[in-house]
């Protein structure tokens, strides 16, 4: 099981040069997966791979007992739980669009001057978004989800959703993850 160690060394990134402690590095959140990275939060190069081991159970017993790495990223993850479409309700209408086609793509929308985070943004392929919801790496279960609640939500107007693949875009990295 991986713990924080008491120390909380500097880190300098060899990409952009910024400088902090470990607890300012951004992490990936994959709290339950055998490796996670740790990024600079400037410019997004990873800095560490740390080995975790951690239960749901665990990870939240170390955050409640100070452990700020696992309060931020039991944070990120209750921000993207909360950010996602819980009811097709919450769609828009579109009235008066007749073939529906929608675009699939993963957009940076910096918050506080920083990188991060990504966004899943479903759009019309004309451009106009109608959803967005942050995102994480390996997101692909996401997009088959949205596969089957679009035609739920506008029937027969309901023609296709693609994904971006514009190689300068997120979505494809964080369709695969790392």
């Amino acid at each position: 099981m991986h713990e924080m160690e008491a120390s909380d060394p500097m880190i300098v990134c060899p990409t952009c040069h910024w400088s902090g402690r470990e607890a300012d590095l951004d992490m990936d959140y994959s709290l339950l997966g055998e490796y996670s990275d740790q990024t600079c939060p400037k410019c997004s190069t990873v800095l560490r791979t740390v080995r975790t081991y951690l239960t749901a159970e665990e990870a939240q017993q170390q955050a409640d007992a100070g452990n700020v790495w696992l309060q931020n990223a039991i944070s990120y993850q209750d921000q993207i739980s909360q950010s996602q479409l819980k009811s097709i309700d919450q769609l828009p209408d579109l009235a008066g669009e007749t073939a529906l086609e929608f675009v699939w793509e993963c957009v940076n929308i910096p918050e506080e001057g920083r990188l991060e985070p990504i966004w899943i943004v479903i759009r019309l392929k004309s451009g106009e978004p109608i959803w967005r919801e942050r995102s994480h790496y390996g997101n692909r279960y996401r997009f088959r989800e949205f596969e089957k609640l679009l035609p739920l939500k506008y029937g027969e107007r309901f023609k296709s959703i693609e994904v971006d693949k514009n190689v300068h875009s997120y979505t494809l990295l964080y369709w695969y993850g790392d």
